[in-house]
């Protein structure tokens, strides 16, 4: 293959496209833009012209700013001044490099602030608005030495004093909860994902059936018969579904039964099943309309403000102890690393932090550990008793769980006791015992008198013995060889005489069978009442 000169194509793309197109996540493009508007618009203002006429315009139109967005600049001119960012950039790297520079120290100014100070900003918090700064010129080809820029901004020694829900919180959460909000709940918690992740669509949740000792989800293996008699262990949600950060996540059966809950309530409300691509969480009313991020944030500080969990801050404060959503998430990272895993403490921790979206322990994870969808359920499944909210839905859980336990123990120990059968089938009954009588044909002299010895007495004791004895016969001979004695017979069949009659016969059989060249059972045989095995007394006239 050749290219031709007259086939190259040069593009030219705008650098807010180019910004734009090298960002896979939604979630992170709407963060990496907010965070970048902000910077142009109101950290740069000065030093970028933009178009005064677009602001002064958007000045006079704006509207009242909407609960949680917290503005104080116009953006109208945002695309113009990225524009004129990058082409004074390219022009000259060093300008650039020395802006950013004097952005980080101020920055670090603000770090240095009273907590209560509204201009206060946790150091850590600074990658947070550098990262789209940096992605913005690495994409249009501009090189800038970040190594100095990252040396002049704060380091964080700050301990980060929030934590996660706790049990009771989330059940108070429950108890001041609408359908739709106790879903909303439950979801969070029980899968951990992410804020910017809720905007789902009803095809994403896949039911996990335990049916026959085996997980199923895929579609065509949900017949009727596993619809009837399966049962829900748990369901899967595919997460930023198509495309690169996709992942999947799980939810406990109790967040699935309010799931159906829900869809009875929408199906009220629409008068209509919910399709594969409705959106999971939607605006009030008949129309299938998403709930923004925003309105679903909404919905959960609702929630909290109800059950008296977030109160308003005290003065020395700026943020709550427990994140709104992040509080879920760490309450589900808690609870997974509470479960006791089947795997290795590796593998189940790499397990666990795929069902969080990471990449794992090290970032080759997640191309190294092709994990399965069944080996995630069973991780999951380990983890839901610490996920229930509900303490009764719990108790019913483990003493399910109690019962299946038992059930299994049972039947092994069935399976156990099936294997004990079977081996001593193979020991000590017919076939074991065809196999040591040829075994010892081997170790005697090969003289007629021995040939009829090893060939009469298995014949005689096959013929003679009930297989009870028989067998017993042969474990005694096992136990005599391995503790070096001779077998004690007398104590299998129980007597020192035999009748005389007995005595005679088996005399006569040995007579007849030693005219023969093989062994067989003697004509007119009639089985005598034999009590003992006294072969010494039995060969001594064959002798």
């Amino acid at each position: 293959m050749e290219l031709r000169p007259e086939e190259i194509i040069q593009t030219k793309e705008n650098p807010l496209e180019l910004f734009y197109s090298s960002i896979k996540s939604e979630y992170t493009k709407k963060d990496y833009d907010r965070k970048l508007r902000k910077v142009m618009c109101e950290f740069l203002g000065p030093i970028l012209k933009g178009d005064l006429t677009l602001v002064k315009k958007q000045e006079l139109q704006s509207h009242p700013t909407k609960r949680g967005i917290k503005r104080s600049f116009f953006d109208a001119d945002y695309e113009i001044r990225v524009n004129e960012f990058v082409k004074r950039a390219l022009k000259d790297p060093d300008w650039a490099e020395s802006i950013i520079v004097s952005l980080a120290k101020k920055f670090g100014d603000r770090t240095k602030l009273e907590k209560t100070n509204q201009n206060f900003i946790k150091a850590i918090s600074l990658k947070n608005y550098f990262n789209p700064i940096q992605k913005l010129l690495e994409m249009n080809c501009i090189t800038i030495s970040w190594k100095r820029i990252r040396a002049a901004m704060p380091k964080s020694d700050e301990k980060d004093d929030t934590r996660e829900y706790t049990n009771e919180e989330i059940q108070k959460m429950l108890l001041h909860c609408k359908i739709e909000d106790r879903v909303l709940v439950l979801l969070a918690a029980s899968s951990g994902i992410r804020a910017g992740a809720f905007n789902l669509k009803w095809k994403h949740f896949v039911p996990i059936y335990e049916y026959e000792n085996r997980y199923l989800w895929e579609e065509e293996d949900i017949t009727e018969s596993v619809s009837k008699n399966g049962k829900i262990m748990c369901a899967m949600i595919r997460i930023y579904a198509d495309s690169q950060e996709e992942y999947f996540a799980f939810i406990t059966p109790e967040c699935w039964k309010s799931i159906q809950g829900y869809r009875e309530l929408w199906i009220k409300e629409t008068r209509e099943e919910p399709k594969e691509d409705d959106p999971f969480f939607r605006k009030k009313g008949t129309h299938h309309i998403a709930l923004s991020d925003m309105g679903i944030r909404k919905r959960l500080e609702r929630v909290l403000e109800e059950a008296g969990i977030r109160k308003p801050l005290p003065k020395d404060r700026r943020r709550h102890k427990v994140p709104a959503f992040n509080g879920f998430r760490r309450f589900y990272n808690k609870a997974s690393k509470k479960s006791i895993s089947k795997n290795s403490a590796l593998a189940s921790l790499i397990l666990k932090e795929n069902m969080m979206g990471h990449s794992g322990l090290i970032k080759l994870d997640k191309n190294y550990f092709k994990s399965n969808i069944a080996e995630l359920v069973e991780e999951y499944l380990q983890t839901i008793p610490f996920l229930t909210i509900s303490d009764e839905q719990r108790a019913k859980d483990e003493l399910v769980n109690q019962m299946r336990k038992q059930k299994d123990q049972e039947s092994f120990k069935d399976q156990i006791d099936t294997v004990k059968q079977e081996l001593d089938e193979l020991k000590y009954g017919p076939t074991g015992r065809r196999n040591k009588y040829n075994q010892s044909r081997l170790d005697v002299p090969d003289t007629p008198e021995m040939k009829l010895i090893t060939l009469g007495i298995p014949l005689l004791l096959e013929l003679v013995f009930p297989e009870e004895k028989k067998r017993d016969m042969m474990k005694e001979f096992e136990k005599a060889e391995l503790e070096n004695r001779k077998p004690n017979l007398h104590k299998i069949f129980g007597s020192k005489e035999m009748a005389e009659e007995e005595m005679q016969f088996l005399k006569k059989f040995l007579k007849e069978q030693s005219k023969r060249k093989n062994l067989s059972k003697p004509t007119n045989y009639v089985k005598p009442r034999l009590r003992i095995e006294n072969f010494e007394s039995i060969f001594a006239d064959y002798n």
